[in-house]
């Protein structure tokens, strides 16, 4: 509700595919960027359901990976830019 624009999600619990299909989901859900990270995969999923990112590669250290996070816009995505505040607690 304050705007964010991008979530950092490290995780030891699940990965791969299931994992690749809910955070796409949250993504569009909420309009933002999610940036997974797991010994088996980097994952970095944009605020339309993308898939910006999906490496699974276990031999590479680390995944560099560029966005825009202009592109994370509240507005484009309706069901959140028109959420109903006056009746969350």
């Amino acid at each position: 509700m304050k705007s964010a624009r991008i979530v950092f999600n490290p995780s030891y619990g699940m990965c791969c595919d299931l994992n690749l299909a809910m955070m796409r989901t949250r993504s569009f859900e909420n309009g933002i960027y999610i940036a997974f990270t797991h010994p088996m995969q980097s994952l970095i999923t944009g605020p339309t359901g993308e898939v910006i990112t999906n490496n699974g590669n276990v031999n590479s250290d680390f995944t560099i990976t560029e966005i825009d996070i202009e592109h994370a816009d509240i507005n484009l995505n309706r069901h959140i830019a028109d959420r109903r505040l006056d009746i969350y607690s």
